[in-house]
């Protein structure tokens, strides 16, 4: 999965970078608070005493203006950044701090806002160029344009096709299974919505497939959620963000590469569980780590990265094959937008959130991996089985093997009491 240069450019464009409120004439500043643990913020800046640990934050977005022997706290209007790291930035042309502070998580989950809506849209505009499923033509009726797919690609591969009425036979049988059929004719916004509905409404109709959709919409959200959060969380850490970024980017390989090897093994289904498991102990791990070791915290947050892109591209293979032909686009479109729903989220947990808690992006991270298990765990096993082309063929096969087992439990069940 190759990620275009945009989806990460807002963690250099708006990052987190140091601040110091520049005073008026006749102000001083307020100080926030003195501890021992030499723990640092935004927006606070401290100073340390000779022969003595203990740190003094005070406030770069308020301070007291003193005026006829009376004190009045304003707000700081004007700053200076420390620019060693990044130069120049949104954050500081834009003053991205204090009261604007919101504004760079903001900034940062605007792509996956736009990507939100447009995932649907690049499929419409693909589907113009891109040959159609010949399963998904045949499943909708269109037998003729199914049959050109196949004799093109008969060609390209260098073999050939049954009888022509062989083929006509066989796709007017899988059509008849089918519970959608294509409408025409109908216009009207109240028609057209109404037909979105229920192309929507199949994926959560039958039990089945409110099962797969559910399960595979959650396991999307917190997989986009936990990834673009490790992605962009570097700063958390006090590392050089163009080293983390790199490693991070590097983790992208064996976590692409490796998961193809895993799915063959052992199958989609406990590959991802095992994936999605180890990804959430080592960023739940994060939080106990002391911010001194720096090297075993990003050593970890790169072990997550691994996990997770593995678990992301599993993930989107298990996904197209859990849904039947019929609705494997409605199913997997949707199923993309929750991924950048959670993208869309990452940001406010890793910034905003962080401000209140320092552990919140750990512990909602690895929760949210975990939670990917969980949802795995309740998806069926698609290595070896034939994809369905109905929901129909897809429900019946479900309710004979829940009978077959209930004959194989009572079956057990008796040998077990003689």
């Amino acid at each position: 999965m190759l990620l275009p240069g945009q989806t990460f450019v807002a963690v250099y464009l708006t990052p987190e970078i140091p601040y110091t409120c520049l005073l008026p004439p006749g102000a001083k500043p307020i100080p926030l608070s003195r501890d021992n643990n030499n723990n640092t913020s935004s927006s606070s800046t401290t100073s340390t005493f000779s022969n003595s640990t203990v740190v003094e934050k005070m406030s770069q977005c308020e301070y007291v203006m003193v005026m006829n022997d009376t004190e009045e706290v304003q707000q700081c209007t004007e700053w200076h950044f420390d620019n060693t790291t990044y130069g120049t930035t949104l954050t500081e042309e834009f003053e991205l701090v204090c009261g604007k502070r919101f504004l760079r998580p903001v900034y940062q989950s605007i792509y996956f806002f736009g990507a939100f809506f447009g995932s649907p849209a690049s499929g419409c505009l693909a589907d113009r160029f891109i040959d159609e499923s010949p399963r998904w033509l045949i499943v909708r009726g269109h037998h003729d344009r199914a049959l050109q797919v196949l004799q093109k690609a008969a060609r390209w591969n260098n073999t050939s096709l049954p009888p022509e009425h062989h083929m006509r036979k066989l796709m007017t049988d899988i059509t008849e299974e089918s519970t959608t059929k294509p409408t025409r004719g109908k216009r009207g916004l109240i028609v057209w919505l109404q037909d979105i509905f229920n192309q929507l409404y199949i994926l959560i109709r039958t039990r089945m497939m409110r099962r797969i959709s559910l399960c595979v919409f959650l396991s999307m959200l917190v997989s986009g959620l936990a990834y673009y959060g490790l992605s962009i969380g570097g700063e958390a850490f006090h590392f050089s963000p163009y080293v983390y970024m790199a490693l991070s980017g590097v983790m992208e390989i064996p976590g692409a590469t490796v998961a193809i090897p895993i799915v063959n093994t052992f199958g989609r289904r406990r590959s991802n569980i095992f994936c999605y498991t180890v990804a959430g102990l080592v960023i739940l791990c994060l939080y106990f780590i002391p911010k001194s070791i720096v090297w075993l915290s990003v050593a970890l947050a790169m072990l997550g990265k691994l996990t997770i892109s593995a678990a992301y591209q599993i993930l989107y293979l298990h996904s197209t094959e859990l849904f039947p032909t019929e609705v494997r686009i409605r199913g997997s479109g949707t199923a993309s937008m929750m991924a950048k729903m959670g993208s869309f989220i990452a940001p406010f947990i890793t910034q905003s959130l962080r401000d209140v808690w320092s552990g919140a992006p750990s512990v909602v991270l690895g929760s949210s991996a975990l939670l990917g298990a969980v949802s795995t765990f309740l998806l069926p096993e698609t290595k070896g089985v034939p994809l369905y082309d109905t929901v129909a063929k897809l429900e019946s096969e479900a309710q004979n093997g829940s009978e077959r087992q209930n004959k194989k439990n009572k079956k057990n069940s008796k040998v077990r009491s003689t």
